[in-house]
């Protein structure tokens, strides 16, 4: 059960999804306040990707989309994912793969940007951006939605 964020942040979940192991890929968010009204959602093809890297570019597609929202820089951004894994190397990138390193760190250095975290939550908390992330793997690389 999703549970909404304090006053004055908003919860941006966010999913990649891909086929097999190594594939077709597509990114998803969805943004909301703390009644649960959603503010944008999106879903868009990621090329083909491996699952952690599905997942670490929804987080950078969702802090670009927060950056250049409205709500930026009035409310704190708490985004959310199942992916402990990814989390753990955006919160440490020096222990990402070298292969993701790269948008590890910038999303570490995004931190003192803007008021935000990143946190882990259950999969069934998540199925509103899997939805959108399995749609994004349909789309072709131009279209988002």
């Amino acid at each position: 059960m999703w549970i909404g964020p304090p006053l004055g942040s908003l919860t941006f979940n966010v999913d990649g999804a891909i086929r097999g192991s190594y594939g077709p890929a597509g990114i998803g968010g969805i943004l909301k306040d703390h009644n649960g009204i959603v503010l944008a959602k999106f879903s868009r093809s990621a090329g083909h990707s491996a699952p952690s890297g599905a997942e670490l570019q929804a987080v950078l597609e969702d802090c670009h989309r927060f950056l250049e929202s409205s709500w930026f820089p009035s409310f704190r951004l708490i985004i959310e994912s199942y992916s402990s894994l990814v989390i753990s190397w955006i919160n440490t990138p020096h222990n990402a793969p070298s292969c993701f390193s790269v948008d590890c760190r910038y999303c570490f250095q995004l931190l003192p940007k803007f008021s935000w975290r990143i946190q882990t939550v259950p999969r069934c908390v998540n199925n509103e951006a899997n939805t959108l992330a399995k749609a994004g793997i349909r789309l072709s690389p131009q279209v988002n939605l």
